[in-house]
């Protein structure tokens, strides 16, 4: 029988040299899957510690730690294809926190931020090769420079609103969280002296600039 073979354009990626997760970083429907994800897993992080705080009884918030860990997990698994948590997170629960951000929120941004290989995908966008390069519409720069978290303003780098073009190239991408593509390591040159109790806030600013 004849074959035909052709470039999917997928790549595979090693998770911590436990687990293996392939995509196409261009393909629109996954980026969406990935920050939609994203988006649901803060909110429910946000509703998590609502919850826990109103319960008194240890057992009953063993419980609910246990009932959210799964759920996150299956979503997870669902946005990268794979089921990577197990493999990924053993028995610990999602929520733990690691590097002053939970480990579920480190395996997200690890994998949203490709900003090399973005950079090198923009290079060899041009006009006469990109049939979706006219319909694009032009962004406008109008952008804030900065962040205000409890009285304390953070730069953020000018140079990630590039990166917002080649999102919205790429397809459909819900661009309200566009900065989602970049670390937020990345976005805030000042990260590393931010403290800890910031880095919530932080994400959520960068997600809805």
């Amino acid at each position: 029988m004849a074959e035909i073979r052709f470039e999917t354009g997928l790549v595979s990626y090693n998770l911590n040299d436990v687990c293996e997760v392939s995509f196409n970083p261009t393909d629109s429907a996954f980026v969406e899957r990935l920050f939609h994800t994203f988006d649901t897993l803060d909110r429910k992080q946000d509703a998590y510690k609502a919850e826990i705080e109103n319960v008194s009884d240890r057992r009953k918030i063993f419980d609910i730690a246990r009932e959210r860990d799964a759920e996150m997990r299956g979503m997870i698994d669902e946005a990268l294809g794979a089921p990577v948590c197990d493999a990924l997170f053993g028995g610990m629960n999602v929520y733990a926190m690691a590097d002053g951000l939970p480990v579920w929120c480190n395996l997200m941004l690890a994998v949203m931020d490709d900003r090399h290989e973005l950079c090198e995908r923009a290079e060899a966008y041009e006009p006469a090769h990109c049939e979706v390069h006219g319909e694009v519409p032009q962004m406008m720069y109008d952008l804030p420079t900065s962040v205000e978290i409890e009285d304390t303003a953070y730069e953020i780098r000018s140079d990630y609103r590039a990166a917002l073009d080649i999102c919205a190239a790429l397809g459909p991408v819900p661009l309200g969280r566009g900065p989602g593509a970049c670390d937020t390591r990345y976005l805030y040159p000042g990260f590393a002296d931010m403290p800890p109790e910031h880095y919530q806030e932080a994400i959520r600013q960068c997600f809805g600039l």
